[in-house]
């Protein structure tokens, strides 16, 4: 019931007229035009990793990137085909399949500031959350994604 209720708050719409529904296998969500399907029991082990990963908005990440001030390690959590077909700039890619895997050879201090961002948050915040678990202490989700992001016309670039 929670996930549907954090869901709730951050999408547009919730196609479940009431929580008594939650019985259903899924919960289709629209975002910004594209339907989603996200389990109750997914939507719980977010909304459980985002109590514990600091967010930081869009405007904040390309205000640092514009003015040249970005003092953090950008990465991007989305699977390879979606970082080919864009990203932010300054930007690497680990994807949250193998984040835990590589991220050392990325970053081996655990106390520098790390912003990670998938397509909306979700994945973000629970790769964060497994950093966390590594000794990582610094860590921030980016709210929003990469949808929010492109929604603002921030730069996008290709690899």
């Amino acid at each position: 019931i929670y996930g549907a209720i954090y869901a709730e708050r951050h999408f547009d719409k919730i196609f479940c007229s009431s929580f008594a529904e939650l019985g259903l296998r899924y919960i289709s969500i629209c975002f910004q035009g594209t339907l989603m399907r996200h389990s109750p029991q997914f939507l719980n082990l977010v909304a459980i990793a985002q109590k514990v990963v600091r967010e930081i908005s869009c405007q904040e990440v390309e205000n640092a990137l514009s003015k040249g001030t970005m003092d953090f390690l950008l990465i991007d959590v989305r699977e390879e085909s979606e970082w080919n077909e864009g990203h932010l700039p300054g930007a690497c890619h680990l994807g949250k399949g193998i984040i835990e895997r590589d991220i050392e050879v990325q970053c081996s201090d655990q106390n520098k500031k790390i912003v990670l961002y998938c397509g909306g948050g979700f994945r973000s915040a629970l790769a964060g959350e497994s950093l966390q678990k590594m000794g990582y202490k610094n860590l921030y989700s980016m709210a929003g994604g990469v949808r929010e992001w492109k929604e603002k016309k921030y730069p996008i670039t290709r690899s």
